[in-house]
């Protein structure tokens, strides 16, 4: 009898340990699934986010053609995508949208002017002879004629002299970004109530350069003074326009080393930038094509100043 009872004991802890493996093996398998289930809509979703920014890419460098033909075309800018935010980044050559981790171009086919786009805005693609400037508002008429020389320098030639990064920054609001800086701080200018920074870099051998290649957010400072107008020193004929700077620089014979003769192009890359000589620094446009730059003046210069003035310079050409 007794031998009967641990007999069914023991079946009876045989029966409830292989239900336990039983419901321990159930949840194994449920939560692998849910695991594999969560894994694989998570893929998807990353698919289809990487496919809206493609798609996206790949709709700026079509726009870019369509401007690139003449044509000022607008693009509204989406939000988000997939619910996420994002950045797009104009390259010389591409768009980048970058999202997360991730980053997806498309190579727009023509010369873009670098800048950063900010998500749900729209903005305007507009051709130009430095390429496709992207702005906020239709740009007509930037690169018009100036007037006629005045008499009298612009305020905007004597912030050159002293502050040239920040007058740089002033020529890539103007041109590029299609706004008046009206305060700076530094090298922090004041833009419609937004504060900006430079994305520079320094390049060049004999006489380095610092090239505003974009502007990105900034800090507010704590302190700023009145940036004098670009505006002003344009319609005052002492500054040249990139549109200037550029047939200037293609009116003049250039060599190189070997002594061939090197055309500049109607599509080659303007920037602004300081220019570091032995004798200052000097604002200027950074005009460059292939594996040539060249930089050149950006402003004239006022004949009662005892130092000279900055006409052009280049690592690789010569005047012919």
């Amino acid at each position: 009898m007794n031998w009967q009872r641990g007999r069914r004991g023991r079946d009876l802890t045989r029966g409830v340990t292989l239900l336990q493996a039983s419901l321990l093996l159930t949840l194994f398998l449920a939560v692998s699934l849910g695991v594999l289930f969560s894994l694989y809509h998570s893929r998807l979703a990353e698919t289809r986010l990487a496919a809206e920014a493609r798609q996206l890419a790949d709709m700026l460098a079509s726009r870019a053609s369509l401007a690139s033909l003449g044509n000022i075309v607008p693009v509204d800018l989406p939000t988000s995508l997939g619910g996420q935010q994002y950045s797009v980044e104009c390259r010389e050559n591409e768009f980048v949208v970058r999202l997360g981790r991730g980053e997806f171009s498309a190579a727009a086919g023509t010369r873009v002017v670098p800048c950063l786009l900010e998500a749900g805005t729209r903005v305007y693609l507009c051709p130009t002879e430095s390429g496709i400037l992207i702005s906020d508002r239709p740009l007509v008429g930037y690169f018009e004629e100036p007037l006629s020389i005045s008499e009298n320098r612009p305020r905007f030639y004597d912030l050159s002299k002293i502050h040239p990064e920040v007058a740089a920054c002033a020529l890539w609001c103007r041109f590029w970004l299609g706004k008046e800086a009206t305060r700076y701080s530094e090298n922090v200018l004041e833009v419609e109530g937004s504060f900006l920074e430079p994305v520079a870099e320094i390049e060049g051998e004999s006489v380095p350069a610092w090239v505003v290649k974009g502007m990105r957010q900034a800090p507010t400072p704590s302190a700023l003074k009145d940036l004098p107008s670009v505006m002003e020193a344009e319609n005052s004929g002492w500054l040249l326009s990139p549109r200037q700077a550029l047939r200037e620089v293609k009116e003049r014979e250039w060599r190189d080393v070997e002594n061939s003769i090197v055309t500049v192009p109607e599509n080659a890359s303007i920037l602004p930038c300081v220019v570091h000589t032995s004798v200052g620094r000097f604002v200027a446009w950074r005009v460059s094509w292939e594996n040539y730059t060249i930089y050149t003046r950006a402003l004239l210069w006022w004949w009662k100043e005892n130092l000279t003035g900055f006409v052009y310079s280049s690592d690789k050409l010569r005047l012919g």
